[in-house]
């Protein structure tokens, strides 16, 4: 299946930064890999984290997730949305009702999410991408992008 965890690490001035992100597999047939890979990221996390405890860290991607997949999330890792109020209008990240590149008979999900661990508390959360490029008359991709500013 060859999918991979890209781990990117800095610093902000004296602030310990990772930025991870990842594609994990797609399609619900697949479950059990999708779980497989996710617990492998979230082990990785848990070993930054652990390293780390003060550090600044943010993971995300192209999750592919069903929430009754996510599981061993480390303890203060939190979900983007779920922080910013879980709204209705940003929920679905892939919504075959509103974004006709590919023809799924109306399923929706919240494929694409943001976990971040560290000291900033707050997360605004929005999605983007959705409006037509004119030159095609189609959408930037099939998911709708998610946009969260922390602080």
């Amino acid at each position: 299946m060859g999918r991979t965890l890209q781990i990117l690490e800095g610093k902000i001035g004296e602030q310990r930064v990772f930025l991870l992100n990842t594609h994990l597999e797609s399609m619900r047939e697949h479950s059990k890999a999708r779980r497989e890979q996710f617990k492998i990221c979230m082990e990785k996390i848990q070993e930054i984290i652990t390293r780390y405890p003060n550090c600044l860290l943010f993971f995300g991607g192209d999750l592919n997730i069903r929430d009754d997949e996510v599981a061993n999330v480390p303890r203060g890792v939190a979900d983007a949305w779920l922080a910013a109020g879980a709204k209705g209008d940003t929920e679905f990240t892939w919504d075959t009702r509103k974004n006709d590149n590919k023809h799924s008979f109306g399923a929706r999900n919240r494929f694409d999410r943001i976990f971040w661990y560290g000291p900033l508390r707050r997360v605004k959360f929005a999605l983007a991408g959705q409006q037509r490029i004119r030159s095609c008359l189609c959408f930037p991709s099939d998911h709708w992008a998610v946009h969260c500013e922390f602080s």
